[in-house]
């Protein structure tokens, strides 16, 4: 082999040696290139998902507080069903006297966008001689309703007199239900203050949720079923409300409510209740605290026997009856 030879074989050589060191340099900087990358969606989805976590705990703190008719959450957990999808499952309950009763689950599933599907606390209104009945669209338990006062002088200047929606009376059908408790919605024949209730309620039925009112007086009994907003007590049978405060995220007590309905016009609830003029009517009747503010209806629960002579008292307009269960003798009411 002579020089010439010997030359062109090492520049052969150099040249396979310098393209397998290019093709692995480029190899290699792709590599590099795709975990850089990969890296940094995984940071942008995970601050993104974090920051809708937070978003959609705060709107299901709004509705817990303002829109859940003694209705309690009792267990919330989030499950990511994919990289940039999760489901957020709250465990709810309602209180009659004390007794927890199992009411369907609310789910929220939520991506890097926004929340995309989500379950709606619906109830089904029917005519049921002579008014009206709402029952839960999933267990298909009795719903307490509250009552237009004014329906009666809207609908016969209308001049649709069929369509009015009268009174309900049902707490003293209670008086053939033994052993029972019960759910009543009462409302009242005009807006009293908390301390006002306190004295006006029997000592022997549970006060539970405290109920605004419609935003304005020509709103319908049948289209807003199921659409209230109020407070829930406290669930130690003393029907207590509190002053409370608003914190990042949380809301409690009268203060908490009033923030929670200014946040809510603002963002898109998972709740069935979206009017935002329907939210705003009745932020604008709030007061600045709890001493002055007025509620135009409670639920209450307790004994059948102590439910059933609440129509007799002169302030209750309406009264109607909710969920029911027995009396187990391992179980002692509150009330």
């Amino acid at each position: 082999m002579n020089d010439n030879q010997t030359f062109e074989k090492l520049i052969k050589k150099t040249k396979t040696k310098n393209t397998l060191k290019g093709i692995l340099i480029s190899s290699l900087s792709t590599i590099i290139v795709f975990l850089i990358i990969l890296v940094g969606a995984n940071l942008f989805v995970s601050n993104t998902m974090s920051k809708q976590l937070q978003l959609q705990n705060q709107k299901l703190n709004i509705e817990n507080i303002a829109f859940s008719p003694n209705i309690f959450t009792t267990r919330q957990h989030t499950t990511a069903i994919a990289w940039t999808k999760s489901t957020i499952t709250e465990t709810r309950i309602k209180n009659i006297d004390g007794y927890h009763i199992y009411y369907p689950e609310k789910t929220l599933q939520f991506g890097l966008s926004g929340t995309q599907t989500f379950s709606r606390d619906d109830v089904d209104v029917y005519k049921a001689n002579p008014s009206i009945i709402a029952k839960n669209t999933k267990t298909q338990e009795k719903e307490p309703i509250f009552f237009s006062r004014s329906a009666k002088s809207i609908y016969k200047n209308s001049k649709k007199p069929t369509l009015y929606t009268p009174p309900t009376h049902e707490a003293k059908t209670l008086s053939t239900m033994k052993n029972t408790l019960a759910e009543v919605a009462l409302t009242f024949d005009k807006p009293y203050s908390y301390s006002e209730i306190k004295k006006l309620i029997p000592d022997n039925v549970m006060i539970n949720y405290y109920w605004v009112g419609f935003g304005n007086s020509n709103t319908s009994t049948i289209a807003s079923a199921g659409n209230y907003i109020g407070l829930n007590a406290s669930d130690d049978g003393k029907g207590s409300l509190q002053e409370g405060s608003t914190k990042k995220n949380t809301y409690t007590g009268y203060k908490g409510l009033k923030q929670a309905l200014t946040d809510s016009i603002s963002l898109q609830l998972a709740s069935h209740i979206s009017d935002k003029n329907y939210i705003s009517s009745i932020k604008s009747q709030l007061s600045s605290n709890l001493s002055t503010a007025k509620f135009s209806g409670v639920i209450v629960t307790g004994k059948t026997d102590n439910l059933k002579s609440l129509d007799d008292l002169n302030f209750v307009f309406a009264s109607n009856v909710g969920l029911t269960t027995p009396i187990v003798p391992y179980e002692t009411p509150l009330k």
